[in-house]
């Protein structure tokens, strides 16, 4: 009915728009469009957890987290720098295209849902948030795929002991707070990207250069500072605010 499409239709305004839309607001906004379409004397109105149930199913709506932050991005700065793209990389093959980002990993954080009883409420208990940081990194054509970066606390992790960390199927390193900064990245990207993408490219039959495209986060050094001894190796940095539109590693 009216009242119905009207609904949906504000609802997928609000989403476009970035805004979150709860049941109850649902609900709120439902009596507000039934008084306005039929009027303040009409028949009463229950907005129900039923109506919602229903409305949710006719239109095919579920009850999501939000994620990412491609609402908050700069579309126009992507849009420019992708036209810009084949400029930047001319005279380079997918080969010797690189793109890396980090993430947080809460690696002892329980999930937030559970199955549960119906005779027992599903307690809770405070969540872990013991986190690392990952540095991924690969090339366009996907046939380069570097050793994940793990940067923890610890700089010998009990779990590392008798272990050699350079044997480890990651390139580990510590700082304070488990974060990059400007000394983990120049060090990875000197003694682990450089070589690592040579003797890749080497076996790959190509010319041993390529580009880094990252992020232009305050923890990355100047693009100035990250180019190879023999300048065949150079980073380029995205513009602000594009990652969650164009960053492939994102």
């Amino acid at each position: 009915d009216k009242r119905d499409s009207s609904l949906y239709i504000w609802f997928r305004q609000k989403r476009e728009r970035g805004c979150p839309v709860t049941g109850p607001i649902l609900l709120e906004k439902a009596s507000e469009f039934h008084r306005l379409i039929y009027g303040e004397h009409s028949k009463p109105f229950l907005a129900s957890s039923g109506f919602q149930w229903r409305f949710c199913g006719r239109f095919g709506l579920r009850n999501l987290k939000i994620c990412g932050e491609k609402l908050s991005s700069d579309s126009s700065s992507a849009e420019q720098f992708v036209n810009e793209f084949s400029g930047i990389t001319e005279g380079y093959s997918e080969h010797q295209i690189f793109n890396c980002d980090e993430t947080g990993l809460y690696f002892r954080m329980l999930p937030g849902h559970t199955l549960a009883s119906v005779h027992n409420w599903p307690d809770g208990t405070k969540k872990a948030k013991d986190r690392v940081t990952i540095n991924a990194c690969a090339n366009a054509s996907g046939t380069i795929k570097l050793p994940l970066l793990l940067i923890g606390k610890a700089k010998n992790p009990r779990c590392f002991r008798n272990l050699n960390k350079e044997a480890l199927p990651v390139v580990y390193r510590n700082q304070a707070n488990a974060w990059v900064d400007r000394d983990i990245f120049r060090d990875w990207f000197f003694n682990c990207f450089v070589p690592e993408t040579k003797q890749k490219l080497r076996e790959l039959g190509q010319e041993e250069r390529a580009i880094l495209f990252l992020d232009n986060c305050s923890a990355h050094p100047s693009e100035d500072e990250l180019i190879s001894a023999d300048g065949k190796i150079t980073a380029k940095f995205l513009p602000p605010n594009v990652t969650a539109l164009i960053q492939p590693m994102d």
